[in-house]
């Protein structure tokens, strides 16, 4: 009787190894692969057109060990191809967290406006492995769930999840952590940001 049970075991594991996975379709049948095809379409659509922007961050921090926190508001004025300004507008709690968190944290994000960081951090196949985890509402639109798992560490890469819209492929909203820690100063990084 065991010998029949491995035989199944064994025919069981046969059978699954040799049927391979289909890659995960959304509704409209695209696979991942499509949807970052046309995110980095329009990406470089985009980029080509935009000459600046404005927006509002809202940063914070909590040191869990010490029970400090801290929290900036700023407004980011962006100019093409490669100007990031960043203007305080409030800032909350710890100033030595905000000197040594915060303030690093815009500079490297000055820096990553070149070419090669912008190569290195754009949400390609280079990049990243992407996985399609299914759809989503998200403000009144449809958008495409993916995984993202970065192919390297490197501070500028999140583990996490993308929503990229279903009709004209911009991100609407990315959500995870860092592969790689910003700072000595931080433990875990939660990042969200909406677009």
């Amino acid at each position: 009787m065991s010998g029949c049970w491995l035989a199944l075991v064994l025919l069981l594991a046969v059978a699954t190894h040799a049927s391979p996975q289909q890659p995960a379709k959304s509704a409209n049948g695209l696979t991942a692969e499509q949807v970052i095809a046309g995110l980095r379409e329009r990406n470089r659509q985009r980029d080509a057109l935009l000459e600046s922007y404005t927006v509002r961050r809202v940063y914070r921090l909590s040191n869990e060990l010490t029970e400090k926190r801290s929290e900036l508001e700023v407004e980011m004025a962006f100019r093409s191809p490669d100007q990031l300004e960043f203007r305080p507008l409030r800032q909350s709690g710890s100033g030595f967290l905000a000197r040594h968190v915060f303030t690093p944290m815009m500079e490297a994000e000055q820096r990553a406006l070149t070419a090669e960081h912008k190569r290195r951090s754009a949400m390609t196949e280079e990049n990243y492995e992407f996985t399609l985890v299914g759809e989503e509402r998200l403000e009144q639109r449809r958008a495409y769930v993916l995984a993202v798992k970065p192919k390297r560490e490197d501070t500028y890469l999140i583990e996490g999840r993308i929503w990229v819209d279903a009709e004209d492929f911009a991100t609407m909203r990315a959500s995870g952590r860092p592969i790689k820690r910003p700072s000595v100063w931080t433990r875990k990084v939660d990042l969200l940001r909406a677009y």
